[in-house]
């Protein structure tokens, strides 16, 4: 389905804001040049009427310009609602704050907006500026628990992807991705249902490569516990590797499900475009299929940032762990850091 709505900047609509803005640009010009003729030609004793003409094209220039601003920098972000079927939200209400930066983006107009609601096709478009301009949106509806999103901004002509990131109430940046620095620019999200908010029985563990393996070969984690142990199998085996032949790209972690635990790796950014991520990934929602015993990352596939889902044998537990690829000092073995968050409730929920 392809995103519409008002044009509020783009191709449609880049004809008439060129002419108002020329009208503007000329208007402009008009009324400067009659001050700066004033200033050149005064009179010793300036006439009541001369007067009362400077003092209405003075405040004429000061509409004029802001308004051509408005005229030249105006841009619309088209946001497509999707319910968790991928349905359209319809009526869902918006509202908006806009921060500037820079010596393009220090002034903001109209800098909060709203409500604005989506149409029948769930698709609002949003009054923004171009270039340096970050938008925070809320998204809310009855039944629907309220989405807010951060579209970051757009520092030069060469920068392609704008950065967005996703929050509910309960969850600081739930997910993160780009999307293209189109004009206008366009987007679809989620709209979460309320009864999909965090499951309470969540439990979050730490971890550190040093504290949980040291020096050892492999180690053992109990997921219900979050305690590691040598010579006691229990749901994970956890190996780090050195870099084969000094190389620093080689290095190597291998995590392996015990008993029948199994292990799902995903993308930890999440897509906003035509290729719209499922829904359960972008609200942390452990996947039903595509599980494996074992995951190992190595060159390439040992990024700075690592998501993998687990599953125990009889799925009654759900985790997730967050995972930050990294090395030590020399780069020559394979270090992490992360977070392990643990639904003892069997529920997929893993926000």
């Amino acid at each position: 389905m392809q995103l519409s709505g008002a044009p509020s900047g783009g191709p449609d609509s880049a004809p008439l804001e060129g002419v108002a803005t020329l009208y503007g640009l000329g208007l402009t010009a008009i009324l400067v040049s009659f001050a700066f003729a004033s200033f050149l030609c005064r009179p010793r004793n300036y006439p009541t009427g001369m007067m009362i003409a400077a003092l209405i094209n003075t405040a004429a220039v000061g509409i004029a310009v802001p308004q051509t601003i408005r005229h030249t920098t105006r841009q619309g972000i088209v946001v497509r609602v999707l319910d968790r079927q991928g349905q359209p939200v319809p009526n869902a209400t918006v509202t908006y704050e806009r921060y500037g930066y820079g010596p393009q983006g220090s002034t903001v107009f109209d800098d909060r907006g709203g409500p604005l609601h989506t149409d029948g096709n769930g698709i609002v478009t949003i009054p923004s500026r171009r270039m340096r301009f970050e938008t925070r949106a809320t998204i809310s509806k009855l039944g629907f628990r309220d989405l807010l999103f951060t579209l970051d901004m757009q520092f030069g002509e060469h920068d392609k992807q704008r950065d967005m990131v996703l929050s509910t109430r309960e969850t600081r940046a739930i997910a993160h991705g780009s999307v293209p620095a189109t004009d206008p620019v366009k987007f679809t999200v989620y709209l979460p249902p309320v009864s999909d908010a965090p499951d309470p029985l969540t439990k979050r563990i730490g971890l550190n490569s040093k504290r949980d393996v040291g020096d050892k070969p492999a180690r053992f984690l109990d997921l219900a516990t979050g305690k590691f142990s040598t010579d006691q199998p229990s749901d994970l085996k956890l190996e780090l590797s050195p870099a084969i032949n000094g190389d620093f790209s080689n290095r190597r972690f291998r995590i392996t499900g015990m008993g029948g635990v199994k292990l799902l790796f995903v993308h930890s950014e999440a897509n906003f475009d035509d290729q719209l991520s499922p829904y359960d990934q972008v609200f942390r929602m452990a996947p039903e299929t595509g599980y494996r015993d074992e995951i190992v990352l190595e060159g390439k596939d040992y990024k700075s940032t690592t998501l993998i889902y687990i599953r125990s044998a009889n799925r009654r537990l759900h985790a997730r762990l967050n995972l930050e690829a990294l090395g030590d000092i020399t780069g020559q073995l394979a270090r992490y850091y992360g977070e392990l968050f643990v639904n003892l409730g069997g529920s997929r929920r893993l926000e």
